[in-house]
């Protein structure tokens, strides 16, 4: 029995996992045997005659791999889901994804959640012998990116309610500078009593989230206001009412640099209905 996994560019990861876990299974008495033929595809199979291959060992060597595949994923989703997984548009050559990463998988329940990717690998690998890394990865554990996707913007909005984490308001600005296209002006309205309410450049009520809906009131906490409008990653915020709330205009002003402004008191803020 044989197995292939076509790996392509993420050979060498793909090859220290499975192999690490076929030698681990050599070790308890079943061989089995790989070599990468040709280059990007991994071959493994069982050594021996074949009227001598179990039943209980063919079991032993899929799980071996599953096992390994299972944990090449859950190690390194940064690498095989970057455009599933980053909301925020970062990059792998962002300094400060390594930490993003970690602390995802220390959150909790996350390796409960990765741990199941083993058993589908396995059943996969029970009905076709040959897996496309990838399109594993994009076709069948739509979940697991949603899930990740999730747990990513946990952590990126926990980072900004250290506040003081300037590191990472470094690496706010690098992504927000780089996905600028992604909205335009974003208007922050902010009632003397802290609440607030974004809208666009024509003045429409925008949805900052998970949590607010367009055109509520938002909770008083100044770091949410930062997380929402991070979220949004517009070309350039106008804060009104920013006396109010003095950390959230430091930290905008901080990351999005020029194209942050403080509105002085214009008509808008004068007759808008959160006063």
């Amino acid at each position: 029995m044989e197995w292939q996994i076509i790996a392509g560019e993420f050979m060498p990861d793909c090859k220290r996992y499975v192999v690490r876990e076929l030698e681990a299974l050599a070790r308890r008495g079943v061989r089995a045997e790989w070599v990468e033929k040709p280059p990007g595809v991994l071959r493994c199979r069982l050594v021996g005659h074949k009227k001598r291959l179990f039943p209980e060992k063919i079991l032993l060597c899929k799980w071996a791999v599953a096992r390994g595949l299972g944990q090449l994923v859950a190690d390194r989703w940064d690498l095989l889901m970057p455009a599933l997984i980053r909301p925020y548009g970062l990059r792998l050559e962002d300094w400060g994804l390594e930490r993003i990463r970690e602390r995802v998988n220390a959150a909790p329940g996350v390796v409960e959640e990765l741990a199941g990717i083993v058993r589908r690998v396995a059943d996969y690998l029970e009905e076709f012998p040959v897996l496309h890394l990838q399109g594993f990865v994009t076709f069948r554990l739509p979940d697991v990116a949603a899930y990740l996707t999730r747990a990513v913007e946990r952590v990126l909005d926990a980072l900004v309610l250290e506040r003081e984490d300037a590191e990472f308001v470094n690496l706010l600005r690098h992504v927000a500078l780089r996905r600028r296209s992604l909205a335009g002006t974003v208007h922050v309205f902010v009632a003397r009593d802290t609440r607030y309410r974004f809208y666009n450049e024509n003045l429409r009520p925008l949805n900052p989230g998970p949590g607010l809906a367009p055109g509520t009131e938002g909770d008083p906490a100044e770091d949410e206001l930062v997380a929402a409008v991070i979220r949004l990653a517009p070309r350039a915020v106008v804060l009104h009412g920013a006396r109010a709330v003095p950390f959230a205009a430091r930290t905008l002003k901080e990351v999005f640099g020029a194209a942050f402004r403080e509105c002085s008191g214009c008509r808008l803020c004068r007759h808008s209905s959160l006063r």
